[in-house]
């Protein structure tokens, strides 16, 4: 009968299996592998990961792609070192290529040498790998968060998932890359498995999402299994649907139940309804389904987001509406678990097989089993709004609690709330009955002030009132002692004014006196003035003809001062026709000095050449020596008579006498160059005739030839030779 092995129960499907249903993850899996991007598929378990994986892979072998299929549960226990777990992937990555062989051949080289797993991993692409691909590789990892459980203190992960994407990094430098790709398959979020957002693969891959079965996608599929039965196959699989909600694990497992029970359908609904309490909620049976205690270990084993978890299901539960954050991780652990999915802008539970199984008192069980003493206090606080005082805790019960939660690192952030707003109402009660007993207190307190205070009152009024009095008499008294010194002030003011007033009438009379007699003496000298301007009017005259006789003397003086200045341009442009004649004649003398220095350099390389090629082997064992020149050799050698050579020998780093090179006129026409060896004054008497025949001796030997012109030394070349 076809219905036997037509749906399977969890694992993956074959990849010809009738029963596969298609769904968007194939078509996008498919094309984005295709295209060379690294692909991951990360949700909750038993949604048909593994299936997708297995056609995917089928598919594009059909394309040419080679694929490499890895369970990574192989690999991942703690008691695996990472250079354990990175040879047994390396080595079985090449098993599955058939390159077993060569591998073995190849790693030889990194025996002996101290390298780390990591890039024994990224040397093993590179080098090995890369070269003998003919095609384009796949690597399917499957079961990726068992990367989980390896010891985190010795496997870092960020480093593996770091070169996967150094890989897809270096396409853009090494076209070769792009033959290498991987796909991930697993329960994890991309945080849990890389820490480093820099270098995570995951920002740089597509996300593929994985979705219940949606009817009409699955209809073809799934319904020809049930099309034995006595029944509207179509109205069976919408009953079913109805249940599971297209859960893929939940919808295959019921369909396979029920394409087994050949029993006449009276009614759809009731039919799989019955099928649906036999395999998930019978209490008769020892094992709780795989699905559902997975889901139940997932909520529970985690214990950092347990309670949290239970918490924002139970608020699901009773109908809140919860918009999807996927910055919360409560959020994204609770929809690994596949108990709630994102639906219409919120989270809602999966299906009615979870909402019937996973129940009020279901949850009220596990927080009785995750040693959470105050969980029902904090549910009753929570119902209330989270400000009803009357859930608080108090009293002993509130100390217990501040112990407990000492010791424990899982508090969720409800729970800190509860506790601290616990405390926060027990300080506020004490506050009120402390200060009811301070208010009375206080109340005895301000009646007795109050009394004192009137008698102060009455008092401080008499005082005042005094005081107020005896400072009016005091103003008073001080008002008319200042009036009476004003006014005898007033009255030494006008006799000092008085007395001011004669001294200044008796001055006056003084004054007139003087004036008039001032008045006398004036029209005496105005007389004599009179006269004298009489004889300043005649002076005046006297003075203007002078004047014009001296205007006379300066034109004369201007016309001389005129004529000297021409005289003086005239003498300044010859001078300066002078100057440019005498610049001429020094440019002039400039080149023929330029000449000269270059027929004496010519002259000082002549002289050199000569003795270097000519002498230095016969200077070598002689104390002084004679060559005779020919006359065109004489001839370049004229104009050398006031310049001394002198040849400057060292033997390795020690200096040795200086020889000097003379130039003498011999009888007849030619002349010779005479070669002494002088020694410093300091050392003749020490150095005997025997020692200057032998002077050189065999070794290596610098001579420098030097001209010495006016006390200046000038080096003209230098020579190294060897004497044997």
């Amino acid at each position: 009968m076809p219905h036997l092995h037509y749906y399977q129960i969890g694992g993956s499907l074959p990849y010809n299996a009738d029963s596969y249903v298609m769904r968007p993850a194939d078509d996008e899996l498919y094309r984005y592998l295709k295209a060379g991007k690294f692909c991951y598929v990360l949700t909750a378990r038993q949604l048909g990961k593994s299936s997708l994986r297995v056609r995917a892979m089928r598919e594009l072998e059909k394309l040419g792609f080679r694929t490499v299929y890895i369970d990574m549960t192989q690999f991942g226990s703690r008691s695996f070192a990472p250079d354990q777990w990175y040879y047994s992937l390396i080595v079985y990555i090449s098993e599955s290529l058939d390159l077993l062989a060569e591998f073995d051949a190849w790693e030889e080289q990194f025996i002996s040498k101290n390298i780390t797993p990591i890039s024994l991993l990224s040397l093993y692409m590179r080098n090995f790998l890369l070269p003998r691909l003919e095609k384009r590789l796949i690597i399917f990892m499957d079961e990726i968060d068992a990367l989980l459980s390896l010891d985190r203190d010795q496997f870092d992960t960020d480093d593996f998932f770091a070169v996967i994407r150094s890989f897809y990094n270096e396409r853009a430098d090494n076209p070769d890359f792009n033959k290498i790709n991987f796909a991930l398959f697993g329960v994890a979020h991309p945080n849990d498995l890389m820490k480093d957002v820099t270098r995570t693969p995951f920002n740089i891959g597509e996300a593929i999402s994985l979705d219940n079965f949606q009817f009409e996608e699955a209809k073809d599929a799934l319904i020809s299994g049930l099309s034995h039965l006595e029944a509207n196959p179509e109205l069976l699989l919408k009953e079913i649907f109805k249940q599971t909600n297209g859960q893929p694990y939940l919808t295959q497992k019921l369909c396979a139940k029920i394409a087994e029970d050949t029993s006449p359908i009276k009614d759809e609904r009731s039919f799989v309804y019955k099928h649906v309490n036999q395999l998930f909620f019978n209490d008769a049976h020892d094992k709780v389904d795989p699905n559902l205690a997975n889901i139940n270990n997932r909520l529970i084993k985690n214990k950092a987001y347990n309670l949290k978890m239970l918490q924002l299901y139970r608020r699901i539960l009773a109908g809140e509406k919860i918009e999807p954050d996927q910055t919360d991780f409560t959020q994204i652990y609770l929809k690994l678990s596949g108990l709630v999915i994102e639906h219409s802008g919120r989270l809602v539970i999966n299906n009615r097989i979870y909402r019937h199984y996973f129940s009020h008192d279901w949850i009220d069980n596990v927080l009785d089993k995750l040693d959470r003493p105050y969980t029902k206090d904090l549910q009753r606080w929570m119902e209330k709004g989270k400000n009803d005082p009357a859930t608080a805790l108090r009293g002993d019960l509130l100390k217990e609690a501040l112990e407990w939660k000492k010791e424990r690192e899982d508090l969720s952030r409800e729970e800190q709330e509860f506790f601290e707003f616990s405390q926060l109402v027990e300080i506020v009660e004490e506050n009120k009955a402390t200060r009811a007993e301070y208010s009375q207190k206080l109340n005895r307190r301000i009646r007795a002030q109050r009394n004192v205070l009137i008698l102060l009152n009455v008092f401080i009024f008499l005082f005042i009132f005094t005081a107020i009095n005896s400072y009016l008499l005091i103003e008073k008294n001080k008002e008319l002692t200042l009036k009476t010194s004003q006014l005898s002030q007033q009255a030494d003011s006008l006799n000092s004014q008085r007395e001011t007033l004669e001294k200044q009438n008796q001055k006056l009379e003084q004054e007139i006196n003087v004036k008039e007699q001032r008045n006398l003496t004036l029209r005496q000298e105005s007389r004599v003035i009179q006269d004298s301007l009489s004889n300043s009017r005649k002076e005046s005259q006297s003075w203007r003809d002078s004047l014009s006789r001296s205007r006379l003397e300066q034109l004369n003086i201007r016309r001389q001062y005129e004529l000297q200045k021409k005289q003086l341009l005239r003498d300044v442009e010859t001078q300066e026709n002078e100057f440019y004649k005498t610049q001429a004649e020094l440019s002039s003398l400039k080149q023929n000095s330029l000449e000269l220095i270059t027929q004496f350099e010519q002259q000082i390389a002549f002289l050199s050449d000569f003795f270097i090629e000519e002498s230095k082997i016969s200077l070598m064992n002689q104390t002084n020596a004679s060559f005779l020149l020919n006359d065109s050799q004489e001839s370049k050698l004229r104009n050398l008579k006031q310049i001394r050579v002198i040849l400057k020998l060292k033997k390795g780093t020690e200096k040795l006498p200086d020889i000097w090179l003379k130039l003498e006129k011999k009888s007849g026409n030619a002349s010779v160059i005479h070669i002494d060896r002088v020694l410093p004054a300091n050392e003749q008497a020490e150095i005997n005739q025997s020692i200057k025949a032998d002077y050189l001796k065999p070794g290596h030997y610098t001579l420098r030839l030097v001209l010495l012109y006016k006390d200046k030394e000038l080096d003209l070349r230098n020579y190294k030779f060897q004497l044997e």
